[in-house]
């Protein structure tokens, strides 16, 4: 017997295909989509390599994992479906069994009609609408359509709409239909009408709000903000008043006012006695939504600065000063000198400020039709205006209870029908007072003119004792309805520290 020859490798051909997939489930998800998912099939001699798809018998894709997504679809459409597996060698299992599914019917359902729709005027040239959000059983309701005298005129995603650039004193009809995601659009919604507010009749300038701040700490900055209680409406006149002094002298350089509005700001008169420079800016025919006014001084020191803000309407929008005044080291009855106007109903806007520190003890308008716009005790500065019903010379005064003496300067702008009229719920006058370092006695008072029906007193500072009692006690003094005073006395514990 020979000897056995080399030995030679051979392997066994993979002729075993995997097992059946098992567990085949077909759910529809859309008008054009089916999801199929399976149990993993197993392979005795290799990986399992992936799956086949067939669609009605035949093969529309493959799989690495269990799970397919079927698209392209028919709407409303029945679809049959089985899955092979197969391994690398390309054995190839038997079909699974056969499971159906048909594609989701298209949406043809539309949300229901809105209901509840209101239309409020806010402007001469805005209207808001609002009303009840619709429903849908098939699909979230996308957005609204907002017509406007039966024309679309424009798309909200929520139930509020603000349709603005109209026409005063017009009637505008609204109606509004809601949309899905399908494209149904609900039927409109009942009709309801609005009118825009009117232009002013009148020519005679009325006070829409003001308020009085200032910067009590000297912060050594260039730039200060004033913000007014609420937006500015289209065409009005914004007047700023503003005192400065500084360590490094008088008044803080150059003063040049802005606004968040880009509106120009024309310096109409200033007055530098050496001790404190005030200055009267105006701007007319204002942007609606200005709120935030910047005053820039050209040089940085430890400034002191306070102003007021103040919009009225009825202002002329073109060449509207009509004559300035200013008087320095008055006392008592503080005066801004006389001026002259030449036209009937201008507004005549006085300002002061106290040249020296020292805390005042009253302030009193002018004899009527004069009117407070601010008052401040302890930074010392207050405002006034009237409506001149006669154009003539006029000296513009007020009086206060200190001897302190006062820098002021009088303005005077030309009226015309002009602006926008304020509507609804709005703040008329706002204070910002500071409190002095160490209050004499166990309280002070502050007074402020007033309009309107909500009366609202906050106090921010500190106290000598851990719980001190602040007890702001609010009394209303007779005075013009246009601008009640209001005098809050807060009492203390012991006298508070700022």
């Amino acid at each position: 017997m020979s000897a056995q020859s080399s030995a030679v490798p051979a392997t066994t051909l993979d002729t075993t295909p995997p097992s059946v997939p098992t567990g085949l489930t077909a759910t529809p998800v859309s008008i054009n989509k089916i999801n199929l998912s399976w149990t993993a099939s197993t392979d005795p001699d290799s990986p399992v390599a992936g799956y086949r798809i067939y669609r009605n018998g035949t093969q529309v894709g493959t799989a690495t994992g269990t799970s397919y997504s079927d698209t392209g679809l028919a709407a409303n459409t029945i679809y049959s479906y089985t899955v092979s597996a197969y391994d690398p060698a390309g054995n190839v299992s038997a079909h699974s069994s056969v499971v159906s599914a048909a594609t989701l019917a298209p949406d043809t359902t539309p949300p229901s009609v809105p209901t509840g729709l209101t239309a409020t005027p806010v402007s001469t040239s805005q209207i808001n609408l609002s009303w009840t959000a619709s429903t849908d059983p098939d699909s979230p309701v996308a957005g609204y359509k907002i017509y406007r005298n039966s024309i679309q005129a424009g798309q909200a995603t929520t139930p509020l709409y603000r349709d603005s650039g109209l026409s005063p004193s017009t009637s505008y009809s609204y109606t509004v239909s809601a949309y899905d995601s399908a494209g149904n659009e609900s039927g409109q919604s009942s009709a309801t009408s609005a009118t825009t507010q009117p232009l002013s009749t009148s020519s005679t300038p009325t006070l829409v709000q003001a308020v009085n701040t200032s910067n009590s700490q000297g912060n050594s900055v260039n730039t200060y903000t004033v913000r007014l209680p609420n937006a500015t409406l289209s065409g009005n006149c914004v007047i700023v008043a503003v005192q400065s002094g500084s360590q490094l002298g008088s008044g803080a350089g150059t003063l040049t006012v802005s606004d968040d509005g880009g509106n120009s700001y024309n310096l109409a008169k200033t007055n530098d006695d050496g001790i404190q420079t005030v200055s009267i800016f105006y701007a007319m025919n204002v942007t609606a939504g200005a709120q935030i006014i910047t005053l820039s001084f050209s040089r940085t020191g430890s400034n002191y600065v306070a102003a007021v803000a103040a919009e009225c309407y009825n202002v002329a929008t073109s060449a509207a000063l009509d004559g300035t005044s200013a008087k320095s080291a008055i006392s008592g009855s503080v005066t801004a000198g006389s001026l002259t106007t030449t036209a009937d109903n201008d507004l005549i806007f006085q300002y002061a400020t106290q040249e020296t520190d020292g805390i005042n003890t009253n302030w009193a308008q002018g004899a009527s039709p004069w009117a407070l716009v601010a008052a401040d005790y302890f930074d010392a500065q207050v405002a006034q205006y009237q409506v001149q019903a006669v154009h003539e010379t006029i000296n513009p005064t007020l009086t206060q209870g200190s001897s302190k003496t006062f820098n002021s300067i009088g303005i005077a702008l030309k009226p015309a029908v002009a602006g926008t009229a304020p509507f609804g719920m709005r703040v008329v006058h706002m204070m910002h007072n500071r409190v002095p370092a160490i209050a004499s006695g166990s309280s002070f008072t502050l007074k402020s003119p007033s309009t309107g029906n909500l009366l609202v007193l906050s106090w921010v500072g500190a106290i000598s004792t851990l719980f001190p009692t602040v007890m702001p006690i609010l009394t209303l003094r007779r005075g013009r309805c246009l601008a009640t005073e209001v005098q809050a006395t807060v009492s203390c514990t012991t006298p508070p520290l700022g």
